[in-house]
């Protein structure tokens, strides 16, 4: 039997860069602390498998903490006096959840608080809306200069107002969108019409902003115009406002590493950038791509629906070069790939591209991106990994996602995106080449 010190040291992992030691004795007293709670069950190798998750993610305290909160709230005591199996799982499936919400600023916090009462009191309530138009809200005070004091203090005092006087979902959107509008236009107009300013970087070119029309990985994106040229453009802003201060710096890395491989990308399928401005010591920056006219892959093969054997053949030949780049995107979803009126597709927000080779990428990844689909089996083992073939399985499950919803009947390569989104990553095709490969014999 191996002594503790050497097992301690065969269950060191690699996260975003930094070494993080899981030590057999925390995962052992947590196991024990867990079980003694819904005694007479035992942990299954999924729940042990789930610990270690939350030991790398929040530590020990924070994870004790949870289970303690967890407990009090959802488990119940049957007649045996041992807690009622119903109620034993429901306590494990909330642990994880209750954890990251102790951890999120409390910024975060409140805005999570705010959508919990929006959702039991509105009979109609779109938790993504809100979370999308609720930080807009926040980076638009945070555009005017905002203290996070004086967030916090907005958040429990005049929004939580419009909480108690909403009556509905469209009364809350209506007045928090309002706002939200007003800041931006006293922001552009504060600081001036025809340059983007984010603390203080300027372009100085005579790009004027059209509108904000969304949010990346790490960065806001505008519509702007060249007005010399008569000519649109999009740039995207470095902005991690939801994120505490001391992770900008790392963040501010992932920006600079986008920027890098978006330059070295040369397809026709990948958006092009033309120019960059970094500011490396203030850690704000921005840069200017070419603007895509056009839909999201959904939209456009929902007017479109006879083209999806083209646009499938697109995407695997976009997706072959990146693999003959050794990299991976690894933020593969409907709104990152778009298509021009022209029928040209085209893959944008590189934010978490990495190399094959790094073995810090799927950590990175898998904390940060909600993935649309779920998890493939590589993702769920002990040791994850995350390479070419978690891309195959992914546009595997977007395409059949998008032919069920579209009740496409034309396709010619069912079999194919079946094989490609089959869970078991050994049952997958082991390349996009090999894919290719296979649709030149159909």
């Amino acid at each position: 039997m191996l002594k503790y010190d050497k097992i301690v040291k065969m269950i060191i992992k690699k996260v975003m860069g930094v070494n993080i030691m899981i030590e057999a004795k925390d995962k052992d007293y947590l196991i024990n602390y867990i079980e003694e709670k819904i005694r007479p069950y035992n942990l299954s190798e999924f729940g042990k498998t789930d610990v270690s998750n939350w030991l790398n993610n929040f530590g020990l305290e924070m994870i004790i903490e949870a289970v303690d909160i967890s407990y009090r709230n959802y488990i119940q005591i049957g007649d045996d006096g041992n807690p009622t199996f119903e109620s034993a799982a429901n306590f494990l499936s909330k642990i994880g959840g209750i954890a990251h919400n102790n951890s999120l600023s409390p910024i975060d916090q409140k805005l999570l608080h705010i959508k919990n009462i929006c959702k039991s009191k509105f009979s109609y309530w779109n938790n993504d809306k809100a979370t999308v138009m609720l930080n807009n809200y926040i980076k638009a005070l945070r555009k005017n200069k905002w203290s996070d004091e004086q967030i916090l203090a907005d958040l429990n005092g005049e929004t939580m107002d419009v909480v108690r006087n909403s009556n509905n979902w469209s009364k809350f959107r209506d007045v928090i969108e309002g706002w939200t509008t007003s800041l931006l236009n006293d922001s552009v107009e504060a600081n001036s019409k025809s340059f983007i300013i984010n603390n203080n970087l300027k372009i100085q070119k005579n790009y004027k902003i059209i509108k904000e029309i969304g949010s990346g990985s790490f960065g806001i994106t505008y519509l702007v115009i060249d007005e010399r040229l008569n000519k649109y453009f999009v740039v995207k802003e470095f902005a991690c406002e939801m994120l505490k201060e001391e992770d900008n710096k790392k963040f501010f890395k992932k920006f600079i590493n986008e920027i890098q491989f978006l330059f070295d990308l040369h397809h026709e399928n990948i958006v092009n950038i033309y120019d960059y401005i970094i500011d490396e010591n203030k850690h704000i920056g921005c840069y200017i791509m070419e603007f895509i006219e056009g839909k999201n892959i959904f939209y456009y093969l929902k007017d479109n629906r006879k083209e999806i054997n083209n646009i499938f053949f697109q995407i695997l030949n976009v997706f072959e070069y990146l693999e003959n780049k050794k990299i991976c995107h690894r933020d593969i979803r409907i709104n990152n790939i778009l298509v021009t009126n022209d029928g040209i597709l085209k893959l944008i927000d590189f934010g978490f591209v990495k190399s094959i080779n790094d073995s810090t990428s799927i950590h990175s990844a898998t904390q940060l991106i909600t993935y649309p689909y779920d998890w493939p089996e590589e993702l769920r083992n002990k040791k994850q990994k995350y390479d070419n073939k978690t891309e195959i399985y992914f546009i595997g499950q977007l395409f059949m996602d998008i032919i069920s919803q579209l009740e496409i009947k034309k396709f010619k390569y069912n079999k194919i995106i079946k094989k490609m989104g089959e869970y078991e990553y050994n049952s997958r095709y082991s390349s996009f080449a090999e894919i290719l490969k296979e649709i030149e014999k159909i």
